[in-house]
């Protein structure tokens, strides 16, 4: 009987050890759900041929036109400028290579700017129109400011170091040359991109579509047009080959946007004040 006891009570132990590590090794909703990922369970394959449903198309419809329109017009000088820069000759083309490699690195610390405004603005503008609602507004849009001074700042900071690290990039006296003699326009494009990117992005908060898809299908034909021009003019011998004229396009259309967002966001909220003295009278 000590025996059938004594292995009675080994199985009972194994099991209970068994039921417990069933236990620890079972994932709980919340890990199952991080491991798996939250579309588990919730995409078919057979979803991806089908279209979306009518409601669905229609909240997005009004998204589709402008922002279309917007991508269109930002990709379009770029696209430009690189077409003009390949017709200006083999040291332009490689300065070009070192200079928008430098650029395209610091232009994402001025987008943040604008991701910055779509987060915090919609939640103000959102908002029954009050003098509390107009006063946050105005507030935001200087801090946005504020901050795209600093981070322009920063960056033309940067600009002028590019002379001192630009030999680590190419060994030739030209390129290194052609490099250095477009760092003021560089220094100057810069701050206005900053700001630029801080009052589109408190537009954007306020889903100002229609005025930025407008202005940016503008743009796309004006930039490249200018551009055009800088190529038609070394062409014809009229101007010297190089990037300065390139990048004076581009200052151009930096400060044409800053412009153009600054209006529109001075002219908003306007708006919004008038709002809040109708509701508080």
């Amino acid at each position: 009987k000590s025996l059938f006891g004594i292995g009675r009570s080994q199985t009972k132990v194994e099991s209970l050890q068994q039921q417990q590590a069933k236990v620890v090794a079972k994932p709980s909703k919340e890990e199952a759900f991080s491991v798996r990922g939250f579309l588990d369970g919730r995409v078919r394959k057979r979803d991806l041929w089908k279209f979306p449903s009518r409601d669905i198309m229609k909240a997005f419809r009004p998204f589709v036109l402008p922002v279309t329109s917007a991508q269109f017009g930002r990709i379009s000088g770029y696209v430009a400028m690189s077409y003009v820069v390949c017709s200006l000759g083999t040291i332009c083309m490689a300065a070009q290579q070192i200079i928008a490699s430098m650029v395209y690195s610091l232009f994402p610390v001025a987008d943040s700017l604008s991701l910055t405004g779509q987060s915090f603005v919609p939640a103000i503008s959102e908002q029954s129109p009050s003098k509390e609602r107009s006063r946050a507004l105005r507030k935001t849009m200087l801090n946005l400011c504020k901050a795209a001074i600093v981070l322009g700042t920063a960056m033309v900071g940067f600009a002028f170091m590019i002379p001192m690290i630009s030999s680590s990039f190419t060994s030739d006296p030209s390129v290194f040359q052609m490099v250095n003699s477009v760092v003021p326009l560089l220094a100057a494009n810069f701050p206005f991109y900053a700001l630029a990117m801080a009052l589109e992005g408190f537009l954007l908060g306020q889903k100002d579509l229609g005025y930025q898809g407008k202005m940016y299908t503008s743009w796309c034909f004006i930039i490249p047009y200018f551009m055009l021009r800088v190529k038609s003019a070394v062409a014809s011998g009229t101007r010297a080959a190089g990037l300065s004229a390139v990048w004076e396009v581009m200052l151009g259309y930096q400060v044409l946007r800053f412009g153009s967002w600054l209006v529109r966001a001075l002219f908003l909220q306007r708006q919004h004040d008038r709002e809040a003295a109708r509701v508080g009278a």
